[in-house]
Order: structure tokens, then C-alpha cells, then sequence
């Protein structure tokens, strides 16, 4: 944020600047300039809403145009309504004060018989309208008070938007995909036999290992909970590609490697989750970082910044199909709705295979996948969105 151009707000006599922890998460919906109607002339034509004495009358999109309401007219009625009262409704033009939420996530933001949103409107001095139940639109703010009523009552919303969010399990992952290349597959199936072939392996095996069809690199999970939320990633990770992968390339190939096994730091290889192969690669960690890194700031992942670590899944026991007793232990979070997974002892897969080389592939693009899915043809993950490097 620059310091010296700071957005900011003013409550009465007092100037307080924007939540900066909230900004660096920003949704992008109140990004352009704002203004005040100051007449029911100026008010029709960039038109929010009519106010009328002491309700708001919400006025319904022109169907020609997404944005204008030049087509809704006054009534005398609601002329002499309005009386002589000052006309300053907040209002942008061509995007009224609006903010999505994910249908799963509205309940957070209406609260128990609507005291959230309640609460929200009187100490932002705002008037929440919240679409019909059933419908997937926006909220629309609008304040009779100021453009920072407006600008408050949003950054609240969208503060329990994104605190919502964390409390949600992941839906979606960014990835490099790695099962593309079919040399680079057979070694991957040549690698799943010689694991096979060790003795005091698990009976289910086969269940904990990623399949041939869904090899990646991960790179950053997603909250995506509806078809606006996979546009918005859609649209950020495409400018991504275009405005700070692609000049990292220079048209570029990107072929990798891909050699030796790993798990993760914090736990113990005799009692392991997942096992992984890695890439020492420096420009595809990069990569991995700028993608990271940018799409905290949409507010659709985490936006705690941790370097990523680039790892090609080969063993996940959460996947596995049995729960033997003795070996089940709580992941991440206690909750209700949390479930149990295995670990196994990977210690001798871990020193037998701890230099093994997979062998090289060519990184041509990215993808946005759900998780957990598989795709009917392809047997891999669904995929909502793909950009290449390379055209």
C-alpha cells in the first residue's frame, strides 16, 4: 500500500485508514470511482436506488444493459415522496455498491434472525439488500449517510467473507500437471511396482497411491464455492500467466526434473501421511511463488504467505480404504465434520527411494482442478481452468 496515497475513512470528525490486512485480500468490487447524486436527475441516471422518507425502494436493472438504469422512471408519487430532502445516496458509476458472497457463506453475513446484518447497518449508518432467497446475486449497499458508510459496510462484509472462508474446507487446488507426458507416466508406474515389491508394505497400497492419471505439482488450494468464485480465480490466474509467467519464460520451454522423495518436515517417516517426490527447478519455484503469492490477494486461499513447497504427491493416506486400529490419529482442526486418517511407516520407501529419479518433463501450463473429483474420460482431477506458457 503506498503511505502517501492511503484509502481511508472519515467517521464524523475523524479520519481512520482502510483495514490494510483486508485491502491485501481485496475482492475488487468497489475498485472505481465514486460520487453522490445530488438530484433525481443525476440519481435515475447512475442510479442505485430511490430513497424514499424513511424506506429505500430498491429499482430493478435495465435488462438491456447490465449497470444502467436509464430505463426506470419516477413516478409522480414517489417524486412528491421524496419531498424536499437532500439527495446524496452513495453510488458508482457504471457498478453500484455491490459485493458477492458464496450462497453457503450468506448465512454468516445475515446472522441468527438477522442480527449480524442488523448490527452492521446501524453502526455503518447502511441499508443491506439481500437478494431473493434461492437467487445467486450480490448484496447491494446503499447509504443515505456517506460514501464511507458504504465503504465500511462493505470492508465488514467482506471481513466475514473471507474469515468464513477459513473455516471451510478447501475446494480447488492450482497445479502443474505431470500426467500429460506418457514417458514420464510409465516411470511413474515403473516407480508404484518397485514399492510394491518391498516387504511390510500396507495391503491397501494400491488406495493410498496417486494414481498415474492425477500425478501434479501443487501449488495453492482454493476456496471456490460457486460459479463466481471460478470466474474470479479463472480471470486472476490468466492475467497471472500473461502479465508475470510468461515474460519469466520468454517464450520459452520449461523442462524439469523431478528426483528423489521426501515427506514432510513435521512428521515422523514411521508414521507418515503423505510421500512426495520434488523438483530442484528454480524457475518453476518461482513460478510457483508469483501464483501463490498473487492469488492470496483475490481472498479465494489462505492469505497467511508461506513459501510454497512444490511436491508431486506419490503416497496420501487420506485416501486410504481401511482405518486399522492403532493407527488413526485427528488431522488438522478438530471439528464435527473432521475426518480420521491413516499414517504409515515409511521408512524403508523413504531410504530405499530417496534418490530416485522419475525423469524429465516439459511444465506447459497451469491449471485450476477440483478436489477430489475424477474426470469421467480423462480419470484425472475436473478441470475448471488451464492456461498454457507456451501458445
Amino acid at each position: 500500500m503506498d503511505p502517501l496515497n492511503a484509502h481511508v475513512y472519515q467517521v464524523e470528525d475523524r479520519i481512520y485508514r482502510r483495514n490494510v490486512p483486508l485491502e491485501q485480500c481485496k475482492m475488487g468490487n468497489l475498485a472505481s470511482e465514486a460520487r453522490f447524486c445530488a438530484t433525481i436527475e443525476d440519481e435515475v441516471e447512475c442510479a442505485v436506488t430511490i430513497v424514499g422518507s424513511r424506506e429505500f425502494n430498491v429499482l430493478e436493472e435495465s435488462e438491456e444493459k447490465e449497470s444502467s438504469f436509464s430505463n426506470v422512471e419516477i413516478t409522480t408519487k414517489e417524486k412528491k415522496n421524496l419531498g424536499d430532502q437532500s439527495m446524496a445516496l452513495f453510488c458508482r458509476k457504471n457498478s453500484p455498491s455491490r459485493i458477492y458472497v458464496p450462497p453457503n457463506l450468506l448465512g454468516r453475513v445475515i446472522g441468527v434472525r438477522g442480527s449480524v446484518a442488523k448490527k452492521l447497518e446501524e453502526t455503518t449508518n447502511c441499508r443491506i439488500i439481500f437478494p431473493p432467497r434461492g437467487q445467486d446475486k450480490p448484496i447491494e449497499i446503499i447509504s443515505q449517510h456517506s460514501a464511507n458508510s458504504v465503504e465500511r459496510c462493505y470492508d465488514s462484509i467482506e471481513l466475514i467473507v473471507i474469515e468464513g472462508r477459513k473455516k471451510m474446507r478447501f475446494t480447488h487446488f492450482i497445479m502443474f500437471p505431470l500426467s500429460l507426458d506418457e514417458n514420464f507416466k510409465q516411470c511413474y508406474k515403473k516407480f508404484q511396482d518397485e514399492v510394491r515389491n518391498l516387504k511390510d508394505i500396507p495391503d491397501d497400497l494400491d488406495s493410498i497411491f496417486m494414481t498415474p492419471e492425477k500425478i501434479h505439482f501443487t501449488i495453492v488450494p482454493l476456496w471456490l464455492f460457486s460459479s463466481e468464485d471460478e470466474k474470479k480465480a479463472r480471470d486472476s490466474l490468466k492475467q497471472i500467466v500473461r502479465d508475470k509467467l510468461k515474460p519469466i519464460l520468454n517464450g520459452e520451454q520449461l523442462k524439469i526434473q523431478v528426483k528423489g522423495l521426501r515427506h514432510f518436515g513435521d512428521e515422523d517417516p514411521s508414521a507418515a501421511r503423505v510421500v512426495w517426490a520434488k523438483s530442484d527447478c528454480g524457475k518453476l519455484q518461482e513460478m510457483a511463488q508469483i501464483i501463490a503469492d498473487e492469488m492470496r490477494k483475490t481472498g479465494l486461499t489462505s492469505n497467511k504467505r508461506e513459501k510454497v513447497t512444490l511436491h508431486m504427491t506419490v503416497i496420501n493416506t487420506t485416501y486410504s480404504k481401511e482405518e486399522g486400529e492403532g493407527i488413526i490419529q485427528e488431522v488438522g482442526q478438530a471439528t464435527s465434520a473432521m475426518k480420521k486418517s491413516r499414517f504409515i511407516d515409511a521408512t524403508a520407501i523413504l531410504e530405499m527411494f530417496k534418490d530416485y529419479d522419475f525423469g524429465e518433463i516439459e511444465i506447459d501450463q497451469v491449471r485450476i482442478c477440483q478436489m477430489g473429483g475424477t474426470d469421467e474420460y480423462t480419470k484425472g482431477y475436473p478441470t475448471v481452468s488451464m492456461h498454457k506458457f507456451v501458445e
